[in-house]
This record gives C-alpha cells, sequence and structure tokens, in this order.
C-alpha cells in the first residue's frame, strides 16, 4: 500500500515536471504544475530579495537563541538522566 502511494506520488511529479517543461501550463493542468519538481527547485533555491535586508540579523539571533535552549535542555534532562534519584538533583541544584 505505501509503495503504491510513493508510486503514485512520483507519477504525479513525473508528470507534472514534464509539463513544466514543455511549457504547458493552462487552466486545466495548474493544478498539477504546483507538483513539478523543476518550479519546487526554483522556489527553494532561487534567488529570493528580501523586503528589508537590514533585518537579517534577526536570523542569526534566532539561530542563537533557539541552539541556546536546546544546549540548556540537554543539559538539564542529561542530569536528570543521570542523577540516581530526583532527591539528589534537588540538592544540587539549589
Amino acid at each position: 500500500m505505501t509503495i503504491a502511494i510513493l508510486l503514485a506520488l512520483c507519477l504525479i511529479v513525473i508528470i507534472s515536471t514534464i509539463l513544466d517543461y514543455n511549457k504547458r501550463i493552462n487552466e486545466k493542468n495548474a493544478f498539477i504544475i504546483s507538483f513539478s519538481a523543476i518550479k519546487t527547485i526554483k522556489s527553494l533555491f532561487g534567488d529570493a530579495n528580501p523586503v528589508d535586508p537590514n533585518l537579517n540579523v534577526f536570523n542569526g539571533v534566532r539561530v542563537i537563541s533557539i541552539l541556546w535552549v536546546v544546549l540548556g535542555h540537554t543539559y538539564t534532562f542529561t542530569q536528570i538522566i543521570i542523577a540516581p534519584n530526583s532527591d539528589q538533583l534537588l540538592n544540587e541544584m539549589t
């Protein structure tokens, strides 16, 4: 069953890519073209023009914040798993 679904999706992608490559886009197959590999790759790796390039610094701040949270959770969960019991953990934290 899973293989049939994956094959159907692959077939849709292949057909839509062929239609997009041959520029046979009309109202009937506009939905199918949304599965085109060419269109998807262009939208993912295309040259995006940001509205305000000065706000790109917030992406770095966001990444650092997420890494900080992941590091904190990793440390906390590691301490909980390694501690023999929760009383010892609470005594060490306070």
